[in-house]
């Protein structure tokens, strides 16, 4: 009897298998397996243990360029782990800021973690472990930008997963890498968790509700461990609650119920810039908007600012710009699912109506016409169009109308600033004054000057 050839088919069954497991994957790059299995595990770790589920997948299917987001509030975890330390709930001091700590049961065995939101993926830094220096770092850490200037941070990661590269689209049944302790000493794996509001470097906010899919169905963590916010988890000796095992079973089958991308406008006004995005959707609760402002000798945009606007307003306006700078702004509308993806940019450059020139640069006359010269005046944001020269005369002992004529604003690449009245009388008293337009509108008259042609 061939005792070989039992376990030689066993073995391609295994491999079938492994292989069938590893073509589950989205046609972005996210992995997504159900159930909690085990990551790499240290060198000379023992092998452990696999948590299988009876399915393997879900229905889920991968987000869109349309439809990119969702809130982050689901779990990152489906293996059980302590939940530690948030704010100031720990013996310390420890964090005193806003974030979660969850420890692994099992430190020879590396968790798998998950995002917590649909997103972009992106990698924070690859690090090895550190040594037990003393010195701590976020190690290997990632992150997922859930839209809005919403993100979520994980850090202290053993390893990212290979199946993802930065600027994938996941959502929470991708598996983005295992817990771990590289930039720690603490030889125990854990992950710290952080949201954010206002991009990847904005402020950390309180870590919100978690949703898991239980054994018994869906449940919200933390008020399914008894706590009504993670702070007020009772932790000893670091180590508080554990959280149920999870699988993917329950996450929804669809990313496209966030809104529609919203369509922009933009206006510029003196040193103003408005957004619009015309009528808001039903079911839409505030929209978000970025400004940044273009800056030439860097060669790049500046910092974004971040404003949100609630429902129902349809545009917002911000005030204290530079007239002359080019900004470029976008918008996304947020329901109970999540964030619409971002709107094209829209490009604004602030101006004003130009400033009044400064006159009479040169006045003089002869017996039959007025020769009259201004000052250039600062153009406030858009280039000067042309110039209106205005005169009016004392005839038959009372001033006539103002007549007006234009002057091109250049002839060739020089600014054109004079004008010459001719075909006058002798003797004639005139008042002459002028003013400058751009596309932003009339500016001033300047100051009015008066001049009498020769006898």
């Amino acid at each position: 009897m061939n005792r070989g050839a039992p376990l030689a088919r066993r073995r391609v069954v295994l491999l079938l298998s492994a292989s069938l497991t590893v073509s589950l994957i989205s046609p972005l790059g996210g992995a997504l397996v159900t159930g909690a299995t085990a990551g790499t595990l240290p060198t000379g770790a023992a092998p452990a243990s696999v948590v299988t589920s009876t399915a393997v997948v879900t229905a889920a299917t991968t987000p869109s360029a349309a439809h990119p987001y969702s809130d982050p509030v689901w779990s990152p975890l489906r293996t059980p782990a302590w939940v530690s330390c948030v704010l100031s709930n720990c013996p310390g001091p420890y964090h005193g800021l806003w974030a979660i700590d969850f420890i692994g049961k099992d430190k020879t065995k590396y968790d798998p973690l998950y995002a917590a939101g649909a997103g972009v993926f992106h990698i924070g830094a690859i690090s090895p472990a550190a040594p037990c220096s003393g010195a701590t770092s976020q190690g290997t850490w990632v992150w997922v930008d859930h839209g809005g200037g919403r993100t979520t941070r994980y850090t202290h990661l053993n390893e990212v997963s290979r199946l993802l590269k930065d600027g994938d689209l996941v959502t929470p049944a991708t598996r983005i890498g295992t817990m771990g302790h590289s930039g720690h000493c603490p030889n125990v794996n854990y992950l710290h968790m952080e949201y954010r509001a206002g991009g990847n470097t904005g402020t950390r906010v309180a870590p919100r509700s978690m949703n898991a899919c239980a054994p018994s169905g869906r449940v919200t963590m933390p008020a399914s461990l008894g706590y009504a916010t993670w702070n007020s988890v009772v932790v000893n000796k670091y180590r508080g609650p554990l959280t149920p095992a999870a699988t993917n079973l329950c996450l929804p089958t669809s990313w496209t119920s966030t809104p529609a991308r919203p369509a922009v406008t933009g206006r510029r006004g003196p040193a103003s810039a408005t957004i619009g995005w015309g009528v808001v959707p039903a079911g839409v609760g505030h929209t978000i908007v970025t400004i940044e402002q273009w800056h030439p000798s860097l060669g790049r945009y500046g910092s974004l600012a971040y404003r949100s606007v609630t429902r129902p307003a349809s545009s917002t306006r911000f005030t204290g710009l530079l007239n002359g700078r080019t900004y470029r702004l976008r918008a996304t509308t947020h329901n109970s699912a999540g964030h619409s993806a971002w709107s094209p940019y829209v490009r604004v450059v602030p101006a004003a109506a130009p400033s009044a020139p400064r006159a009479p640069r040169a006045l003089s006359t002869t017996t039959s016409s007025i020769r009259y010269a201004w000052y250039l005046p600062a153009a406030n944001g858009a280039p000067i169009t042309k110039f209106v020269a205005a005169r009016r005369c004392v005839v038959g002992g009372a001033w006539t109308r103002w007549v007006r004529t234009d002057v091109a604003a250049r002839v060739g690449s020089s600014y054109n600033l004079h004008h010459n009245w001719t075909g006058m009388p002798r003797g004639r008293t005139c008042q002459v004054r002028v003013k400058a337009v751009n596309s932003a509108g009339y500016g001033s008259w300047s100051v009015t000057s008066r001049a009498t042609t020769l006898r």
